[in-house]
């Protein structure tokens, strides 16, 4: 019973990582090929793997360059509502010494 627990195990290792659907789509390939070479198959299988590995390897480093891109504007976003927020207070602050400013004109003009 553990035996075909660790095969399922390592299926869906393989099935996560799209190896089966990338050794798939090459021997699929393969098979379609108008001119077939039945002399270098696993030629061909290797370097079509190695192809899918590049494709695959580019497709994390563009994840990781999108998430540092998308770090780096959170981050100057969080910047940006700090400052709009202290500018909010300091406008409030000047409208109440402005609002005071002339009230205390208007003492003496009261009658």
């Amino acid at each position: 019973m553990t035996n075909r627990g660790n095969s399922v195990n390592k299926f869906k290792y393989f099935n996560d990582l799209r190896v089966i659907d990338a050794l798939t789509n090459v021997l699929t390939n393969l098979y379609r090929l108008v001119t077939r070479q039945t002399d270098l198959p696993l030629d061909y299988i290797s370097t079509h793997m190695t192809e899918n590995v590049k494709k695959y390897n580019k497709r994390q480093e563009l994840k990781i360059l999108n998430a540092n891109y998308i770090r780096k504007w959170k981050k100057r976003l969080c910047n940006t509502q700090k400052t709009f927020k202290e500018l909010e207070n300091y406008v409030d602050e000047l409208s109440k010494s402005k609002l005071e400013e002339t009230d205390d004109y208007n003492v003496g003009t009261e009658e």
